[in-house]
């Protein structure tokens, strides 16, 4: 649709989508059937202008809070804006094998590592907080950013008790699940009511607009990766280290592992509503009880008041935070994956580097093996009822 209004009008982008041909028609084939469905040409025009415009306004917000994160960190930390870029690298694998492909290790799984990149904005030369973990630690869920998001606060000196700064601000991409859910946002009135920092916002970028400073450091830190060979989570580890000068590994079973927030928030706070809509999240010390939501920077703002719950709108609840937040325990690996390993992997691995990884030295056994044999067989018969359905005469029928 943008492409086809250039066409037409000679102009660009907004100025492109907002001007109007003189019957307001749009020619048989323009766009596809399924986006154009019930809709007229102004709704689609109006529509693809709003999100150009909004996420113009957010690329040019988070670039103003970038500039004003280094504009302000000489000054005291009570006048401070601290602005962090956050993000997940695409999975690594261990083992790697990309300084060759010896057989079918092409088709087989690997171990997967995590690598959850944190860029603080308030230095010009970007540098990458790498906190990795693999599968075996924890999954890539809410309670998990959350839980880097507080460990990089506290590596950076935010999460000491008595001493604030003026704005705390995270920026992400719009990824539900992994970044924009309930555990990630009710973190900003935990930063409020231990009085940390006097506002703290969330910043999500715009779907399909969301490159960020992180993602050139990703590019930095697996460059070498793509060439190399790697055997273990030990060499893993010391790979993403030494990756880049400008790459931090931050090891994160070593820093603590993984908290339930979810659970601590659960005790003092619902959920926030209708979040998918929105793209800016703020909580002010002068009014800490309540949201502010907006579509994007300079959008019209709606509040959500039903977060905190009532008998705790007055209380310090979140000084109880050390006490009451629980440790969640490491997932471990699945019995397929762990054969896998064993049996697949292993003979590719030299012999000397088998006893730095438990699940290339240990034998899953006899019962792992008949257990998740057994499974498969399960799987697959799954999958085939899947296949078959009915015709009018109650009939099976196999869908090819």
């Amino acid at each position: 649709q943008v492409r086809y209004k250039q066409r037409l009008t000679g102009k660009e982008g907004r100025e492109a989508l907002l001007e109007k041909s003189e019957d307001g028609s749009i020619p048989k084939g323009a766009i596809k059937e399924s986006e154009g469905n019930g809709l007229s040409s102004e709704e689609l025009i109006l529509a693809a202008a709003k999100h150009v415009d909004k996420q113009q306004k957010q690329r040019d917000f988070f670039n103003l809070l970038k500039k004003q994160s280094q504009k302000y960190i000489k000054k005291s930390k009570a006048m401070q804006v601290r602005t962090f870029v956050a993000d997940f690298a695409q999975n690594t694998g261990m083992p790697n094998f990309a300084a060759e492909q010896p057989s079918k290790v092409y088709y087989l799984s690997p171990l997967n590592a995590f690598v959850f990149g944190v860029v603080d904005c308030c230095t010009e030369k970007t540098t990458l907080a790498a906190h990795t973990y693999f599968e075996t630690d924890g999954k890539k869920g809410g309670n998990n950013v959350a839980s880097m998001l507080w460990n990089e606060f506290t590596r950076k000196g935010l999460t000491t008790l008595g001493e604030k700064v003026f704005e705390i601000n995270i920026v992400m991409d719009n990824c539900g699940g992994q970044n924009k859910n309930r555990m990630v946002i009710r973190l900003l009135f935990v930063l409020i009511k231990l009085k940390l920092c006097f506002r703290a916002r969330m910043v999500f970028l715009v779907k399909g607009h969301t490159k960020n400073d992180c993602d050139r450091m990703f590019n930095l830190m697996k460059k070498n990766y793509r060439n190399t060979n790697c055997y273990t989570p030990k060499q893993l580890l010391e790979f993403v280290q030494e990756s880049n000068e400008d790459v931090e590994l931050v090891n994160v079973m070593n820093g603590g592992g993984f908290k339930n927030w979810d659970k601590f928030q659960n005790k003092y706070m619902r959920a926030p509503e209708s979040i998918q809509g929105y793209h800016v999240f703020m909580v002010d010390q002068q009014d800490p009880n309540r949201l502010m939501c907006q579509e994007a920077d300079k959008y019209p703002i709606v509040y959500d008041d039903n977060i905190i719950k009532k008998p705790f709108r007055d209380q310090p609840w979140a000084k109880n935070l050390q006490e009451e937040l629980e440790d969640i325990e490491p997932v471990g690996l699945k019995d397929i994956k762990w054969i896998t390993l064993y049996d697949e992997w292993r003979p590719f691995v030299p012999v000397d580097l088998r006893k730095d990884y438990q699940y290339f030295h240990n034998d899953p056994g006899t019962e792992r093996r008949e257990k998740t044999k057994i499974n498969r067989g399960e799987a697959a018969e799954t999958r085939k009822n899947r296949a078959i359905t009915t015709d009018n005469d109650n009939k099976p029928t196999i869908i090819p």
